[in-house]
């Protein structure tokens, strides 16, 4: 279905900002101080989405499941690609004149431009506003989306009714195209994956990381990806919304194992192929409820407080008899390598699709033993005739997940909406001899356990206590119970133990990287740099400190270090006021709203961390406590990390409020003798150091900070002595290099303010910051330059500081190269 009819379909139950209201916008010099108007978003793909929020990465691991080595549906936004917002309120009390859009609309649209930036689409001037405002600039706000695919062929059609008085609103869609029945019972995801254009180009390749990946735009197509977000807030300046989209589909691979077949490396049975690979009667329409994470399969009964049952909802959607809401279809997964990877005796088949999420409550409403209740799929096996080798045989193979052969009792399989269902099969035929057996993980490929633990364990932090998680020298720190890392037995070359993580890496190189996937791995690699009493030995003596000097660990996974489900104390205001009487909040007075956890810091003061971090571009999300890393060594590298913290109640106010979200000097670090690089912070920081700084509190003479910025406030609560507050750093003692901030940067009267720095006796070279929302009292006699938000967010300001950095890396060994991408209305984002 093309973007115009959608315009016509979908119907949404808020009132609409016209451009003028009484009261409320007259016109651009009357608006509300706390109004901020937006112009843009910044739009990505969470491959780590789960049921809840809480629920995106596992806090264990199903060791057994290999990672996915290509992708399954839509993994990025592309140049072109459009998202369509169908809800943009504030979360509490949403004020009329600023929800969007009204019921003569679709949506709010925004189209990806090729750079990786989002600006409006203006569809009809009739009636979609010229200008969308944020009610103020710190309440919660609702934004609820979903992206276009790009293929007219695509079924999505809404479904609106009152319920108690307010509308809801759903949306139907399917796999393959519900329309076609009979003969055409295959929703076909195979493609060719060595087809090529004109100009002899593969079509659906990819360079990732120096590997050749491959896509499939069928599948990229199908993957419906939205966004729900009942607390977002505005970036500093209000111009620009990070959302957050997520797979609300079922992905599934097929790994099929045939190192049985062959019994010696110069066999025939090499020549073995796997092919044809179907996921029998799946489910083809799906639904979407606008106020939730993912799609669920239709069924038969009305939903709670409708009358309509999900038949009829098709019916009325399709304007007259709709497609069958229980239609099923097989499904033809794609094998991107058909060869098969691997030689001789060791191939496996690794086979790809999409499905309808069909969760437990689903499965559990079907009959016992119906085929709906089963993973069952047919493939097919060629392979040399044993008795004449230069003819090829090819037998058809079932294979479905069994408790019991002898009664067939079938053992659920549950695909998850936004996780990936993996199912192994070992085939040997030459005794017909097949097991099967079932994994879960989710979109952003880490392994997680089996569903019933998936849901049952969280991936924030529950607590911080050291046995909570394994260190090496721990009598469970084994590679079946090892939180993280643990003591192979066996020497190098030097004598040394060889450590290696879960995932069997050693550490010593990028591409050997150990690897944190999770909170409570995070918590291990802390307790390693610090030391700690090992547990479970017959002498539990006291570990000292490692600080993996050339050692290399890298971020796998967003982690998210509080729980995101519920808000913590420390983000709800203590009293309300109503009519100028304060009283207290009964928000904050329940019982079951919980403090936030302190981080304990990755070192201490005699422990540093001299290793390299990898961030990967990944989030470090809701930090409180302790910085970071207690201190980063010389040696120490930082790189591609970025931390946000949690955000306090009245954080506006929290220099005289006194509350604080880092106790220390700066997020990263409160030292720094080493590199940081390509990094960045956002959102607003507090602490309660003297010279603080949202990188770091101290950047030593060795210690270099490069190509990074902020964006946010960076604000002390210290009264003690000398207060120094900087955007990056609050005293540089060494290099800093082509970074950026834009926010305030306050304290306690008498603070000295910088934009980037609030003292210096180093190298300043090619770093700005926000002059409309800061007059530094400190201003260095050149390296540091201030630009407007409207200078910042143009095209020539990255032209300038990447030029810098050209200039700085050319004279300046041991940078790597990074830099800037220009955003429509946004700061410049890192490339």
């Amino acid at each position: 279905m093309k973007r115009r009819n959608i315009i016509g379909l979908l119907v949404v139950s808020v009132a609409l900002l016209s451009g003028c209201a009484d009261n409320d916008v007259i016109g651009d010099e009357t608006l509300p101080a706390d109004v901020r108007e937006l112009q843009g978003i910044e739009a990505v793909i969470d491959h780590g989405t789960g049921v809840t929020r809480a629920e995106r990465v596992g806090y264990t691991r199903a060791s057994a499941v290999t990672p996915l080595a290509d992708y399954v549906g839509r993994s990025e936004f592309k140049g072109g690609d459009e998202v369509v917002f169908t809800e943009i309120r504030r979360t509490a009390a949403p004020i009329v004149n600023f929800t969007y859009p009204d019921g003569t609309y679709s949506g709010i649209f925004f189209k990806a431009g090729n750079e990786g930036g989002w600006a409006r689409e203006i569809i009809d001037a009739t009636h979609e506003p010229e200008r969308v405002y944020w009610t103020d600039a710190v309440s919660d706000h609702t934004f609820i989306a979903y992206g276009i695919p790009q293929v007219n062929g695509y079924d999505w059609k809404p479904y609106q009714f009152t319920q108690a008085g307010t509308q809801k609103t759903y949306y139907i869609g399917s796999l393959g195209d519900p329309t076609l029945t009979g003969t055409n019972d295959i929703i076909d995801y195979d493609i060719d994956p060595y087809a090529k254009d004109a100009n002899d180009n593969y079509l659906y390749r990819k360079k990732v990381n120096n590997d050749s990946i491959f896509t499939n735009p069928t599948l990229e197509n199908e993957d419906l990806v939205i966004a729900y977000d009942t607390e977002m807030q505005a970036e500093p300046g209000g111009s620009v919304a990070l959302v957050k989209f997520h797979h609300a589909l079922s992905s599934i691979r097929v790994v099929v194992n045939i190192s049985g077949f062959s019994s010696s490396s110069s066999a025939a049975d090499n020549n073995t192929k796997v092919s044809n690979m179907r996921l029998l009667h799946q489910p083809m329409m799906y639904i979407w409820e606008q106020s939730k994470w993912g799609a669920e399969p239709m069924r038969a009964t009305a939903r709670e407080g409708m009358s309509a049952t999900d038949q009829q909802m098709i019916n009325t959607a399709w304007g007259g008899s709709g497609p069958a809401f229980d239609q099923r279809k097989d499904i033809r997964l794609w094998i991107p390598h058909p060869e098969g990877v691997g030689t001789n005796q060791s191939k496996t088949f690794t086979f790809y699709g999409i499905t309808t999420p069909q969760p437990f409550d689903y499965i559990s409403t079907l009959p016992t033993g119906s085929d709906y209740r089963k993973a069952e799929l047919k493939f097919d096996v060629t392979y040399p005739d044993p008795l004449k080798p230069s003819t090829l045989k090819t037998h058809t193979y079932t294979a479905m997940l069994v408790d019991n052969p002898a009664t067939t009792e079938d053992e659920n399989v549950y695909f998850e909406a936004g996780y990936n269902t993996t199912i192994n099969i070992s085939l040997n035929h030459r005794n017909e001899q097949m097991t099967v057996g079932a994994e879960y993980e989710n979109w952003q490929f880490v392994a997680t356990p089996d569903i019933g633990q998936l849901k049952k364990n969280s991936t924030f932090l529950q607590d911080l206590d050291r046995t909570s998680i394994t260190i090496v020298g721990d009598a469970k720190a084994t590679i079946d119970d090892a939180t993280w890392l643990y003591d192979t037995g066996e020497k190098d070359a030097n004598n040394n133990a060889i450590i290696k993580d879960i995932y069997g890496h050693t550490g010593n190189s990028e591409n050997d990287a150990y690897q944190i996937s999770t909170a409570y791995q995070l918590l291990s690699f802390a307790y390693e740099v610090t030391g700690a009493t090992l547990i479970g030995t017959n002498n539990p003596t006291e570990r000292a400190g490692n600080d993996f000097t050339g050692k290399y660990i890298r971020l796998d996974a967003d982690i998210t270090l509080q729980s995101t489900s519920d808000r913590t104390k420390e983000e709800i205001d203590e009293y309300i006021y109503e009519n100028g009487t304060q009283k207290d909040n009964p928000e904050y007075k329940d019982s079951n709203v919980k403090s936030a956890l302190n981080w304990i810091g990755i070192g201490d003061g005699t422990h540093v961390f001299n290793g390299t971090f990898l961030g990967g571009k990944r989030f470090i999300y809701r930090l409180k406590g302790n910085p970071l890393f207690y201190s980063l060594g010389s040696n120490a590298k930082i790189e591609q990390l970025q931390v946000s913290t949690i955000t306090l109640a009245n954080n506006t106010v929290n220099t005289t409020a006194g509350g604080m979200e880092v106790t220390g000097n700066g997020l990263f670090a409160n030292t720094n003798a080493g590199l940081i690089c390509a990094c960045k912070v956002v959102g607003d920081v507090t602490f309660d150091g003297s010279t603080v700084g949202a990188f770091v509190g101290t950047n030593e003479s060795t210690g270099k900070i490069f190509a990074s910025y902020h964006i946010g406030a960076t604000m002390s609560t210290s009264d003690e002595g000398t207060v120094a507050v900087g955007g990056l750093a609050g005293s540089n003692n060494g290099i800093i290099s082509s970074c950026y901030h834009a926010g305030k940067v306050s304290g306690k009267s008498g603070t000295t303010t910088g934009g980037i720095t609030a003292s210096n006796t180093g190298t300043l070279y090619n770093n700005y910051f926000n002059s409309t929302l800061l007059t530094p009292t400190f201003v260095p006699e050149s390296g540091i330059a201030g630009k407007t938000t409207n200078e910042m967010t143009k095209q020539a300001f990255v032209n300038e500081i990447n030029a810098g950095i050209t200039t700085w890396t050319n004279n300046n060994s041991g940078y790597d190269n990074h830099s800037y991408n220009y955003q429509p209305a946004n700061y410049p984002k890192l490339n």
